[in-house]
Order: C-alpha cells, then sequence, then structure tokens
C-alpha cells in the first residue's frame, strides 16, 4: 500500500532540495510558498503552470516510481512554478563555469519580490501582500514588486507575459 502523505514530503523535500541544499533556514519560507497556489490570468502564464506541474513527474522518474505522479495532484503551487521558472532561467543562462545555478536563480526571484523569510506576524502578513500583488499584478509597470523588475521599462510589465519579462530582466541585466 502507498502512503500518500510519506510521497508528497518525499516530493517537498526534493523540492526544497533543488533551491535549498545547504540546509538553511530557509525551509519555513519554502514550505510556505508550497502551501500557496499559482494562479494566472494572462495568455500562455499557463506555460508556467504547467512547467510547475512537470516538476511532479519528473519527481515520479527520478524515484523510478511513475505511479508516484497520481498522488501529486491539485492546482499548481507557488514554489512548483518558482522552481519551474528558476529552472527555465537556470537552462538559458547556464555556464559551464558556474555549473547548476538553480538555487541562484530561484532566490534571486524572492528577493526581487521582496519576500520576508520571518513568518510570523507583520513578516507572514507583508508576504502574503506580495504573493497577492504578484498573482494580481498589481506591481509597478516597470516590474518593481514582481518577479523581473526593470529599470527601464519596455511597456506595461504587468500586461506582459512571465516568461517575455524573464526575458527583458535577462537582457536588461547583461546575463
Amino acid at each position: 500500500m502507498v502512503n500518500q502523505m510519506a510521497i508528497r514530503k518525499s516530493y517537498f523535500y526534493w523540492l526544497k532540495n533543488l533551491v535549498d541544499h545547504k540546509g538553511s533556514d530557509r525551509e519555513d519560507l519554502i514550505s510556505w510558498l508550497h502551501e500557496k497556489n499559482f494562479r494566472w490570468f494572462l495568455p500562455n502564464d499557463d506555460n508556467r503552470e504547467k512547467d510547475g506541474i512537470d516538476l511532479r513527474e519528473e519527481f515520479s522518474r527520478m524515484s523510478n516510481r511513475r505511479e508516484f505522479n497520481q498522488y501529486l495532484n491539485g492546482p499548481c503551487t507557488m514554489l512548483e512554478m518558482l522552481i519551474a521558472l528558476a529552472k527555465r532561467l537556470n537552462y538559458t543562462l547556464y555556464d559551464p563555469l558556474y555549473g547548476d545555478e538553480l538555487d541562484r536563480w530561484f532566490w534571486s526571484m524572492v528577493e526581487n519580490l521582496g519576500l520576508s523569510f520571518d513568518l510570523r506576524g507583520e513578516g507572514l502578513r507583508k508576504n502574503e501582500m506580495i504573493l497577492d500583488r504578484l498573482l494580481d499584478r498589481t506591481y509597478l509597470y516597470n516590474g518593481r514588486g514582481g518577479l523581473f523588475p526593470l529599470m527601464s521599462s519596455r511597456g506595461d510589465q504587468r500586461t506582459v507575459e512571465i516568461w517575455y519579462q524573464m526575458q527583458y530582466w535577462i537582457k536588461e541585466n547583461g546575463f
């Protein structure tokens, strides 16, 4: 008999280890992001959701247990979306000199958002507002307050799909 809770827990720790293999005190924030659902409304941002959900299949394949995927259901979480997007960044910007920098790109997005590691009281309220601002696209026109803030805007970033926001950010920062 398969223990669904054990599979979900293993999956969470697999995700966590992708971006936090130093055993730091970031687990609370990572866990909180895994409890929050990603939602989209702009065309093509559904691809970010699909990429996040595809991590479940990757985990199942790596575990050599394809049946695990059936127990990892539900909406794409913020953690899944951010990790999948960080994987895209890592692939796009891969430099053999530095190797895998998935964690760098993940934490860059967390920093760009301004998320707090303190999930008590005001820190938690702040994080809730930050995620609402991101998901509702109420950040500034130049992307400030979102995943990919720009110094010089290429139009209203609130109306640009996440993929192109990422491309503009890469170009502007000269990565």
